[in-house]
């Protein structure tokens, strides 16, 4: 997902010619380079719209989170209770 939009941008504002003739050409690839930089903010927005849990609102997520640190905790308690538990030996026949 890492885009170099910088450089992009950078290559957009920089140009600033005096020649009248250059300036129709820097103009051409300026709305080319602006196009492209679209296309990746576009790329940006949609990969950022396939991530898991984007479609909960923060108050959710954070409930969710809560939720899921509980479980962790008792399954932690769980293994450490079973961990601890005294072992009975079966006698071999």
């Amino acid at each position: 997902m890492c885009c170099s939009y910088v450089e992009i941008i950078y290559n957009i504002v920089e140009k600033d010619p005096h020649d009248t003739t250059q300036k129709a050409k820097e103009s051409q690839d300026t709305s080319h380079k602006i196009l492209e930089l679209q296309k990746k903010l576009d790329s940006a927005r949609a990969q950022i719209r396939r991530l898991p849990g984007i479609e909960y609102s923060k108050e959710e997520q954070l409930q969710k989170l809560e939720t899921l640190r509980k479980q962790l905790r008792l399954k932690r308690e769980l293994l450490l209770k079973y961990r601890n538990m005294c072992t009975f030996e079966v006698p071999k026949v």
